[in-house]
C-alpha cells in the first residue's frame, strides 16, 4: 500500500482494506456506504477504500467497491447508489488525489472496468457535484443520467407545497375517512405480497426479491419504517422509507391499489412521511427517480412529483475502462 504523499504540504495516505465501521469516520456515513449494508447485499469480497490526513485520526473520505468479477468493480451492488462520501472540509485537490489513488489501486490489482453508482446531488451539496466533476476530469465516463426528485423538509405544512390539484385530493381522502399512518408490524412477506401485487397489475416489477427485502428489514430495524393509507382497516397504499443518515429519508418503494387511484392515497401518504420528517428533524425526503419498467424516464411520475413539492437534481453513473 503506499505510504504517506505530499500534497501541498500536507501528508495523505490510502488504506484499502478493514472495516469502516471500526475506522470511525466523523461525518454522517450514508446506510448504503457501511460495512453492514454492503456485505448484507452482496456475497462478493468488498474492497474498502479509507482516505487519511497524517494529521487526523479517523478517514476523512470512504470508497467502497466489489472486488472484481471477470475484471468488473462495481460501486455499490444491489443498492441506490455507492460512490465516494467525505466530510465538509475536503478540498477539491484532495477529492482528486484519492479518485487517483483508487485508479491506481485498483489497476494494481488488475481490475479492467470500474462502475459507480453515484449518488443525487441534493445529498451532499456541493461535494457530490465536485466528486462527479471529478470523475470525468479523471477519465471515467457517464453511462447514465436521470432526473432525481426531493422535497426540502423544513417548518412548512406539505399542504402549502403542493399544487391546488394536489391539494383538493388530499381533501377527498380525508372527507372519506382514510388514515395514513406509520406502521408497527413490519412483516416484510406481507409488506412484499402487498407491493409485489400492486406493481403486477400495472405492468411492473418490484426491483429486489422476497428474501433482499427481509435481509434489509431485519439487519436494519432502526433505518427501515413503513407507512401506510387505509380506508375501514384494509391497506391501500404503502410505502417503505429507508434513513439513509440523519439528513436523509428515502422513499424506497411507494404503491397503491389501482381500484383507490380516485381517492390518490399516494398525496395523503406523502403527507404523513412528510410530517414524520418534521418530526425526527430530517432535512430532505427523496423521492427518488422516476422510471418505468425499461428503464425509461416517466414523463407522468416527474409530474406528479414536481406538483407535490419535489425539487429536481441530478443522479449520474459513471464507468471506466482500466489498464
Amino acid at each position: 500500500m503506499p505510504e504517506y504523499k505530499n500534497l501541498k504540504n500536507n501528508y495523505y495516505k490510502i488504506i484499502s482494506n478493514g472495516n469502516i465501521e471500526k475506522n470511525k469516520v466523523e461525518f454522517d456515513i450514508f446506510l448504503y456506504l457501511t460495512t453492514t449494508h454492503l456485505t448484507a447485499q452482496t456475497r462478493k469480497p468488498v474492497i474498502y477504500f479509507q482516505f487519511y490526513r497524517n494529521t487526523y485520526p479517523t478517514p476523512i473520505a470512504i470508497f467502497q467497491c466489489t472486488a472484481p468479477l471477470d475484471g468488473l468493480c462495481h460501486s455499490a451492488p444491489s443498492a441506490p447508489f455507492g460512490s465516494i462520501q467525505c466530510q465538509d472540509d475536503c478540498s477539491k485537490e484532495e477529492i482528486d488525489y484519492f479518485i487517483k489513488s483508487i485508479i491506481e489501486q485498483l489497476n494494481f490489482r488488475r481490475v479492467k472496468n470500474l462502475q459507480i453508482n453515484h449518488y443525487a446531488y441534493c445529498y451532499s451539496e456541493p461535494h457530490a457535484e465536485v466528486i462527479a466533476s471529478l470523475y470525468a476530469t479523471n477519465g471515467f465516463r457517464c453511462s447514465k443520467e436521470k432526473i432525481n426528485h426531493h422535497i426540502p423538509v423544513s417548518a412548512q405544512h406539505f399542504r402549502e407545497l403542493i399544487v391546488p390539484a394536489e391539494h383538493r385530493r388530499l381533501k377527498k381522502c380525508e372527507r372519506s375517512a382514510l388514515i395514513a399512518q406509520m406502521d408497527t408490524d413490519s412483516d416484510p412477506g406481507k409488506i412484499y405480497q402487498f407491493l409485489s401485487y400492486c406493481r403486477q397489475v400495472k405492468g411492473y416489477v418490484l426491483p429486489l426479491s422476497q428474501s433482499q427485502l427481509t435481509t434489509l428489514i431485519v439487519h436494519f430495524p432502526n433505518h427501515v419504517r413503513t407507512f401506510s393509507v387505509q380506508l375501514a382497516g384494509k391497506i391501500i397504499a404503502m410505502v417503505v422509507t429507508i434513513r439513509v443518515n440523519s439528513r436523509i429519508l428515502y422513499n424506497f418503494l411507494i404503491d397503491s391499489l389501482p381500484e383507490f387511484n380516485k381517492y390518490s392515497p399516494t398525496v395523503m401518504l406523502v403527507n404523513c412521511v412528510y410530517q414524520y420528517c418534521q418530526q425526527q428533524k430530517i432535512e430532505i425526503l427523496d423521492l427518488g427517480t422516476s422510471l418505468d419498467q425499461s428503464g425509461r424516464e416517466k414523463a407522468s411520475l416527474i409530474r406528479f412529483k414536481e406538483n407535490i413539492g419535489g425539487v429536481r437534481s441530478v443522479k449520474k453513473s459513471f464507468c471506466i475502462r482500466l489498464n
